[in-house]
C-alpha cells in the first residue's frame, strides 16, 4: 500500500492522526488517480479542499469499524459543503465528532450549520472516474445515503449519469450521509 500524505494539492486528510497510525493507505494506482483528481479540482477551483477519510492499512486486512477498506481498493471522502453564507468550506473532523464519522445531514442535505455541495461531489466523482481510467482502474460502487443518489445524478454536470449504474441505491449498514464510499476495480493490462 501506498500512504496518503497529510496534505496535499486541493486535499486534506480527516485526522493527521487517523494518518500517522497507519489508516490511509490505499493501491498505488488508487493512490495517483486521487491526488491526480483533487488536483485537477484544485486548479479549476482553488478554494476548495476536500477532506479523505479513511482507506486502509499497509498490509491490508480489516480496518474496524468498516467492512470494506481491506485491499487498497475502497476509500472514503468526506462530502464537500457549504457554510451558511454558501462559501465552500471543509466537512468538521475531530474527534469530538468521531473524525467527521458522526455528523448527521437530513434528507435535503443540511445539517451542522451545512450544506451538501452536490454539484460539486457530481464533479468530484466524474474527476475521479476519469483518472480511474488513466490508472487502468474502474469505479466499481458509489456509496451515499440513498437518498442522496438522486440528487448528484442530477447535478449540473450532466455527465454524472454515466456513472448512475455504480451507485448503491439500498442502504447500506451505516449510513453515509457525511462522507462518500468508493470502490475500485483494477482493470486487466
Amino acid at each position: 500500500g501506498v500512504s496518503f500524505a497529510a496534505r496535499g494539492e486541493g486535499f486534506v486528510t480527516y485526522s493527521t492522526l487517523g494518518n500517522l497510525v497507519g489508516r490511509q493507505y490505499v493501491h498505488s494506482r488508487v493512490h495517483h488517480a486521487l491526488v491526480a483528481a483533487f488536483a485537477a479540482l484544485h486548479t479549476a477551483t482553488p478554494d476548495r479542499t476536500f477532506v479523505l477519510g479513511e482507506t486502509g492499512l499497509k498490509a491490508g486486512g480489516r480496518v474496524p469499524p468498516h467492512r470494506t477498506h481491506q485491499n487498497g481498493l475502497s476509500v472514503d471522502i468526506f462530502m464537500p459543503v457549504r457554510d451558511a453564507e454558501s462559501r465552500q468550506t471543509m466537512m468538521p473532523t475531530a474527534p469530538w465528532n468521531k473524525f467527521g464519522y458522526s455528523l448527521e445531514f437530513d434528507r435535503n442535505g443540511r445539517g451542522e450549520g451545512l450544506t451538501i455541495d452536490f454539484d460539486s461531489v457530481a464533479e468530484l466523482l466524474l474527476e475521479i472516474h476519469r483518472q480511474a481510467g488513466l490508472q487502468g482502474l474502474a469505479v466499481e460502487r458509489i456509496i451515499v445515503a440513498p437518498e442522496y443518489v438522486d440528487r448528484v445524478l442530477s447535478a449540473k454536470a450532466v455527465r454524472i449519469r454515466e456513472l448512475g449504474p455504480q451507485f448503491m441505491r439500498k442502504r447500506a449498514w451505516v449510513r453515509h450521509d457525511e462522507h462518500l464510499h468508493i470502490d475500485f476495480r483494477l482493470l486487466p493490462a
